[in-house]
């Protein structure tokens, strides 16, 4: 787990790639990968069928397409799971777990959750409530970020974070959490605070009343409404894996609950609870 403790640290939206496909044992390595993501379920139980990937033509009529935001990428990998909320978010939970297993072998990675052309991957789809919300750019990172990936990145506020407190809240007092009172907790805080998210709008909010962290999400009904699914679920299932992947590595075990406490905020979605208890060596 320290291993991706570090890539979490390490991980970036990588959008200008080496212009060359993977070497031979490197695509040996993602296609293990990829079983192994294939073999897990996330927080709700669900597997992410189809894990493949698909190679990016360098003609134009066949490029995956990403509206200009990608270059180089040798290929993408997608998944294959069902639009509803639950499978929405183990699909975050399972791609982002695949995420970090890349970054710590220094693959270069990017989530494309609406800039791509679903019809290329139509081979994946066997019947009609298949569905495939979001896939990652895969290759090998460009050393230099170019021009237009800085300005990408401002626009999208990419390295900003919201403050820890308007995040983090004691439950019932809706106070935010201070560090000083739960060192170690807030370690693993941090590392769902680094999580990605679409436009970076980290809808994550989590309550912590006595040992229990009731995980909800700032729904924005807006800005889903703009794609055919509710993306924002897919950037909570990658939060539950950064929550776990932290609560595993700072000597935290845990079980998961779904018992919402009674809250009166109408804009958050209860998603999940965790009943903690810390480990001390």
């Amino acid at each position: 787990m320290d291993t991706l403790k570090s890539a979490i640290r390490k991980r970036r939206s990588v959008r200008t790639f080496k212009k060359r496909p993977f070497a031979e044992k490197d695509r040996r390595e993602l296609d293990q990968l990829m079983d192994k993501a294939s073999s897990i379920e996330g927080p709700f139980g669900h597997k992410v069928h189809t894990i493949a990937f698909v190679e990016q033509s360098d003609k134009k009529a066949e490029r995956i397409g990403t509206y200009g935001f990608i270059k180089h990428a040798p290929g993408f990998i997608a998944g294959v799971t069902t639009n509803t909320h639950e499978h929405l978010l183990d699909y975050g939970y399972v791609f982002e777990m695949l995420t970090l297993w890349l970054t710590e072998r220094n693959y270069g990675t990017v989530w494309l959750g609406g800039t791509f052309k679903r019809s290329r991957f139509k081979k994946l789809l066997s019947n009609d409530d298949d569905f495939i919300p979001a896939v990652l750019g895969v290759g090998y990172a460009h050393e230099k970020h170019s021009l237009r990936d800085t300005v990408i990145r401002k626009a999208a506020r990419a390295d900003d974070r919201k403050p820890f407190d308007t995040l983090f809240f004691e439950f019932p007092s809706m106070q935010g959490i201070d560090r000083r009172d739960h060192p170690k907790l807030a370690k693993v805080l941090d590392m769902v605070r680094a999580a990605p998210s679409a436009s970076n709008r980290q809808p994550w909010r989590i309550f912590l009343q006595k040992n229990t962290l009731h995980v909800y999400m700032k729904y924005d009904e807006k800005y889903n409404e703009k794609l055919s699914y509710d993306i924002q679920y897919i950037d909570m299932g990658i939060a539950l894996s950064h929550l776990e992947i932290g609560l595993k590595t700072h000597d935290f075990t845990f079980r998961r609950e779904s018992k919402a406490p009674s809250m009166s905020e109408p804009s958050y979605t209860y998603i999940i609870s965790y009943k903690v208890k810390r480990h001390k060596h």
